[in-house]
């Protein structure tokens, strides 16, 4: 409590970092390969070759909880680009990717969720231009402390998470060090750790970090120069983090 009140001034919903949950599948065994030498293998233990249009590094939470981002020991397959768009495109990129997908179809049936249903088969959730955006700054939303890590590229290509990481995105290394330096700053850590109960399943929550504004810790650091150039930037490039139509969604008591 007593770093709340010190740090309150620092609460409010940043427009331009938004923070953001990873891929939500609901069907690991089909879409999560380990990498091998004769292609990939999956969660049923069948080793097949697929197509690499529709495949990333996986960093899971145990893998962001731990430190180990450097490297991946399994690939997703994200079969959109946006929320409920079709799939049916991928026969033509991809026809191997497309084939193991209907030869599994069963498994993406069985899915219980209801935000499934009327959707394109194979459908994935948790998606968006920021998904594959170079660079992500992490953090798992189930391990017992503050750790957030800076992650770029892997094998030339876009890490992704699953969804029980939370994780900012950026089009360079130098935005992302940039705004890396910010939530790791002292007060960032202490305002953020002010509202965290940590005997709680998940204990860091994307409600949580969105309370953080960065814009107010770079005014606070001395930096909001910096910020603002960064602001600036995306506005000109229109790759900020916040699409048209979330800002109005935001709730108040966190503006």
């Amino acid at each position: 409590m007593k770093h709340f009140e010190k740090w309150r001034h620092l609460l409010g919903q940043d427009p331009r970092y938004i923070w953001r949950s990873g891929i939500k599948h609901d069907c690991s065994k089909v879409m999560e390969l380990e990498p091998i030498k004769a292609g990939f293998k999956n969660g049923l233990g069948e080793t097949i070759r697929l197509e690499t249009d529709y495949i990333y590094p996986l960093l899971k939470s145990s893998d962001v909880g731990n430190g180990r981002t450097n490297y991946y020991r399994k690939v997703v397959l994200i079969t959109q680009k946006i929320v409920g768009e079709e799939t049916s495109a991928i026969n033509s990129v991809a026809p191997n990717t497309w084939r193991y997908l209907l030869n599994h179809k069963e498994y993406f049936d069985r899915r219980k969720s209801t935000i499934y249903r009327n959707k394109p088969d194979f459908s994935v959730f948790g998606i968006g231009p920021y998904t594959f955006k170079a660079w992500k700054i992490a953090i798992s939303g189930f391990y017992k402390n503050l750790k957030f890590s800076l992650i770029g590229p892997l094998d030339g290509k876009s890490v992704v998470f699953d969804d029980t990481v939370n994780f900012l995105s950026f089009d360079t290394d130098k935005e992302a060090r940039f705004v890396y330096k910010l939530i790791t700053s002292i007060p960032s850590l202490e305002f953020l750790e002010s509202m965290i109960f940590w005997d709680e399943k998940r204990p860091i929550t994307i409600e949580i970090l969105r309370r953080l504004s960065l814009k107010a810790v770079a005014i606070e650091l001395g930096e909001f120069e910096q910020y603002q150039r960064w602001v600036e930037v995306q506005s000109n490039t229109s790759t900020g983090q916040l699409e048209l139509g979330i800002a109005e969604n935001i709730p108040n008591y966190i503006q």
